[in-house]
């Protein structure tokens, strides 16, 4: 199928993959009939948003372009932008005073510019109409997809990575960032008032050097920390865990939990933000796919993780089933014919 006239912003090219930039390329695989324009090397921030700002517009020549990565030139017109949260906007406080003021500025302006804007779930749509005075019309939501690849690994495999690792024990797995709306904090405290317990906490993502510098020296008994672990190897991590927790205060979307039910394992989830909504129901024993917490109650979480590590093994089983189905109805085939439709429309 082609779609004429339309161009992407390649900058995500030479950036570091993160949720973002995952989102960008796997559209560009699905979509590539898209006529790219990317910086010929990489750049830092600042270079790159003035590359995108001064230069990509006169490299477009007219053409719809489409950018996926949050930012694009203000000046130009003729454009669809994805904006995957409104974070930036409503927590300034989470970010680097300038990372937030470049964003408090350039988003609302650029919201009302373009032809159409694309975000990844209906809760991020809501804010981002409310906070940059857009219409709802104007925003489409259209979910993530998932990857196959986040699929249960073998017994063999699940033992290679605890040997790799020296995971002794069965264990809950925390894995992402230590960006404030992560809420790794709760999470630490609530497995301290959980004391004494059989399980190890396992936190996947961030070195031993980055807890220290953001206050997270002492860790409770019972806590691991791996670092950053190979892409390759996170199916796998995700499938050894006896639980995930996501205790994230704020996510426009949410791959992590999403993940972990691909691969098999049940999720204890924060029911803030878009979470609900890409998470499914709440579990109850029969129906719903997580097991849901309230992330500004310590309590609240450490009575949750209670529950799910006294969970029966025919409960768990069912819920790890709808789990699956959940993450299933995610997939980056589904996301990139609907965001071909917006474009095209726009174009």
């Amino acid at each position: 199928m082609t779609t004429p006239s339309i161009v992407m912003n390649g900058r995500f090219l030479h950036q570091d993959l993160t949720g973002v930039q995952r989102y960008a390329h796997e559209l560009l695989i699905r979509m590539p009939e898209l006529d790219v324009i990317s910086p010929h090397a990489p750049l830092g921030s600042a270079k790159g948003h003035l590359w995108e700002q001064l230069l990509l517009p006169r490299l477009c020549s007219g053409r719809l372009l489409w950018s996926p990565g949050n930012t694009g030139p203000l000046t130009y017109e003729n454009q669809v932008v994805t904006i995957h949260d409104a974070s930036t906007l409503d927590h300034p406080e989470w970010f680097s005073g300038s990372f937030a003021k470049w964003y408090r500025f350039l988003l609302p302006r650029l919201a009302r510019r373009v032809r159409k804007i694309i975000t990844v779930s209906e809760f991020s749509r809501r804010e981002l109409a409310r906070l940059c005075a857009v219409p709802l019309e104007k925003i489409a939501a259209i979910h993530n997809g998932i990857s196959p690849r986040f699929a249960p690994a073998t017994a063999e495999q699940q033992a290679a990575l605890a040997k790799k690792h020296g995971l002794e024990k069965p264990f809950v797995l925390y894995l992402g960032s230590l960006e404030p709306r992560k809420n790794v904090a709760a999470l630490l405290k609530a497995w301290t008032n959980l004391a004494p317990r059989e399980h190890e906490l396992v936190l996947a993502g961030a070195a031993s050097r980055i807890f220290r510098e953001r206050g997270f020296a002492d860790l409770p008994p019972g806590t691991r920390l791996l670092g950053r672990v190979d892409d390759d190897e996170l199916p796998v991590l995700l499938s050894a865990a006896d639980w995930f927790a996501f205790p994230a205060l704020y996510e426009g979307f949410g791959f992590p939990p999403l993940e972990a039910m691909g691969c098999g394992t049940p999720v204890l989830c924060s029911n803030a933000a878009s979470l609900p909504e890409v998470c499914g129901g709440a579990f109850d024993g029969k129906t719903g796919a997580a097991l849901y917490f309230d992330p500004h109650n310590a309590d609240d979480l450490t009575a949750q993780l209670r529950h799910a590590l006294t969970l029966d093994s025919e409960a768990r089983g069912r819920l790890v089933a709808q789990g699956r189905a959940q993450a299933a109805l995610f997939t980056w085939d589904k996301c990139a014919a609907k965001t071909r439709a917006v474009l095209q429309e726009a174009a």
